[in-house]
């Protein structure tokens, strides 16, 4: 609308300018008082108005075209843009719930201390009846606690630091211990790939980085631990990376 004012305002001083220039070329810089030079004047403009008319019907219908396009292509780009960020707001989501959805202690600390047995370490559990959190105690002063009810994210932390410290692996696929454990790793590194490719999609539609970092810097310690442990192609870091 603004623009079809703007349009409009120059179409009428381009016109009344056109007259202020017939107007000198005939009369001179002052007003005549010769009624028949005006009605010779004004018959004149009536010649000139007929033969300029269609062409300012035709400029007008081609700008209000014009205006009606790009009216329409804001239209559905701003469509675009809130489709592309309303999907990759709920991707970032589903993420979000998977890292911080609970998990039961007893599962994973079984499959450690059978990893822990396998190499030949000695250890001793203790279960602390009034919170559930299960206590591996390999010497008098080294104790491994595995809080019940963790965060799955916590639990990724976990098997990142028991693979560092002990290198007891447990983002390996071995049976049927690791099978829960390994399928949510393997749903969040596709989830992450996914969200990182949305971000792509949103940004090449114009959404602006603002946008796109507070979501995507959520995931930034899960997915370097995934990437770590191949569940992640470490280009994906550099397009990660792109967006801060």
């Amino acid at each position: 609308m603004k623009k079809i004012i703007q349009g409009s305002l120059l179409l009428y001083a381009a016109v009344v300018c056109i007259f202020l220039f017939v107007y000198s070329s005939y009369f001179g810089n002052v007003l005549s008082e010769d009624h028949e030079r005006w009605s010779q004047f004004f018959s004149m403009l009536a010649g000139i108005g007929a033969l300029v008319s269609p062409l300012v019907a035709v400029t007008t219908i081609w700008f209000l075209y014009h205006q009606h396009t790009d009216s329409l292509g804001l239209q559905k780009k701003t469509t675009l843009k809130s489709e592309a960020l309303a999907e990759f707001r709920a991707c970032s989501d589903f993420i979000i719930s998977l890292i911080i959805e609970p998990i039961y202690a007893h599962h994973i600390a079984e499959n450690v201390t059978k990893r822990l047995h396998d190499q030949g370490i000695s250890f001793q559990c203790n279960l602390s009846k009034e919170t559930g959190d299960i206590g591996i105690q390999l010497s008098q002063d080294k104790i491994i606690t595995i809080a019940n009810l963790a965060k799955f994210g916590h639990w990724i932390i976990f098997a990142e630091a028991m693979k560092n410290e002990y290198n007891v692996d447990l983002f390996l696929n071995k049976g049927i211990l690791d099978s829960d454990f390994v399928a949510r790793v393997e749903t969040l590194a596709k989830q992450i790939e996914y969200l990182v490719f949305l971000a792509g999609e949103c940004k090449d539609i114009d959404v602006s980085n603002n946008s796109l970092k507070y979501r995507l810097s959520r995931v930034n310690q899960m997915m370097e631990i995934l990437i770590k442990n191949n569940y992640l192609d470490p280009k994906i870091r550099v397009v990660f990376t792109s967006y801060f």
